[in-house]
């Protein structure tokens, strides 16, 4: 866990943020209501929503917001969402080189996967992960950049974890959510990174003190 670390990013959806979040063409409808982020369309299989981040300051990132998959669906597909970190270019259909994990309502499955030039792998499923429709849940994403190390918490519980032995050396640029044929809720999104156990902080009143 991320043990000593400092708020990076936060948006607690109070309105929405057209400067700082960004929606490719054909990538979905997403609003904000009631302090939700609400992507309502479920007909799109792959939309996309992306903020520009710079997680490359430190070894580890921790990704923290909250979730709640709606029952609608388009037909009988399944009901999807996952979330991108460390992407270096989130506007591709696959973010360009970045992680995601996604959650599948019907197979009961949390998916670790890799990008690489856009190709996405599927690096490792676990299985008996139920998401109850209408439920929030609490997701927290641990990524070290240097061991490869991905974990997932949802509700402070380990579901699992995978880590990339051959880490990607491409910037950790962009966070982007991702749906597939449903409609999710979103809140409270948070990146905390990590920092050394002592910081030097300048004093004064001028503008390049702390």
């Amino acid at each position: 866990a991320v043990t000593t670390g400092g708020l990076l990013f936060s948006d607690n959806f109070d309105s929405y943020n057209a400067s700082v979040w960004s929606v490719p063409a054909g990538s979905g409808i997403w609003q904000v209501t009631a302090g939700n982020l609400i992507q309502t369309d479920s007909s799109v299989y792959n939309s996309n929503i992306y903020a520009a981040l710079n997680q490359n300051l430190s070894n580890r990132s921790l990704y923290q917001f909250y979730a709640m998959i709606d029952p609608a669906a388009d037909g009988t597909n399944q009901h999807r969402f996952g979330f991108h970190f460390f992407s270096d270019n989130a506007a591709l259909t696959n973010r360009g080189n970045s992680y995601f994990i996604y959650f599948r309502q019907e197979t009961s499955t949390l998916e670790f996967y890799k990008v690489v030039n856009d190709v996405f792998t599927l690096s490792k499923t676990i299985n008996n992960v139920t998401t109850v429709f209408s439920q929030w849940y609490d997701y927290k994403v641990i990524f070290d950049k240097t061991t490869g190390k991905i974990s997932v918490y949802r509700d402070n519980v380990l579901l699992g974890s995978w880590t990339d032995s051959s880490v990607l050396t491409t910037q950790g640029d962009y966070i982007s959510f991702r749906t597939g044929s449903c409609k999710v809720n979103i809140s409270e999104l948070k990146v905390f990174r990590s920092r050394p156990l002592s910081v030097a902080v300048s004093l004064g009143a001028a503008a390049t003190n702390d």
